[in-house]
């Protein structure tokens, strides 16, 4: 969870209104705001939630498979688990993976989104679908190793693939989402 937590700390540290506050009003506004998005993702922290990661990773295999059906089947000819890179990403939505610059600029674009649980999904599809052409040429431990590696990834590129899924895919990606819900 600290994951999490940094770079909310880290907005609040260095953001020009908190200038002139103390450490103590930045701590406070830290917890709550690290608070608040707990009580949305939760789901993600608890296995026994039936919404938790095995559910969002299945959900997240669904969505690949209409998206990007090649790299859903590479996966699956491999028998490659979504759980294995998918729980990682869910319940740190990336920040373990990027510096914090792009953190925050990925975080800007899931949380400005309406519904931030969600889209989280688009943001995954697109690190697959940006690392498209190394998971079609790569064995089973590749492909793994290139889930838990993004010194490659353009955070620009990322951010408009993600544009790109979301305008072309949106309602059936909502529509798949809401079948499994």
């Amino acid at each position: 969870m600290n994951e999490i937590l940094a770079p909310i700390y880290y907005c609040f540290s260095y953001d020009k209104v908190y200038q002139e506050e103390t450490e103590e009003t930045i701590e406070a506004d830290t917890f709550w705001s690290f608070y608040l998005l707990m009580e949305q993702i939760r789901s993600s922290f608890d296995d026994a939630d039936e919404k938790g990661t095995e559910f969002k990773a299945e959900l997240l295999k669904k969505i690949l498979q209409v998206v990007d059906k090649e790299v859903y089947d590479r996966l699956v000819e491999y028998d490659v688990k979504f759980e294995f890179f998918a729980y990682r990403w869910f319940i740190s939505f990336f920040s373990q993976d990027f510096q914090i610059g792009d953190i925050l600029r990925l975080w800007d674009l899931v949380f400005s989104h309406e519904n931030k649980y969600y889209y989280i999904f688009y943001v995954s599809i697109g690190i697959l679908e940006y690392k498209k052409e190394k998971i079609l040429k790569s064995e089973m431990s590749e492909i793994m190793m290139e889930m838990q590696s993004f010194e490659d990834v353009n955070v620009d590129r990322l951010i408009k693939l993600v544009r790109k899924i979301k305008e072309e895919y949106d309602s059936q990606i909502k529509q798949i989402i809401d079948e499994m819900n």
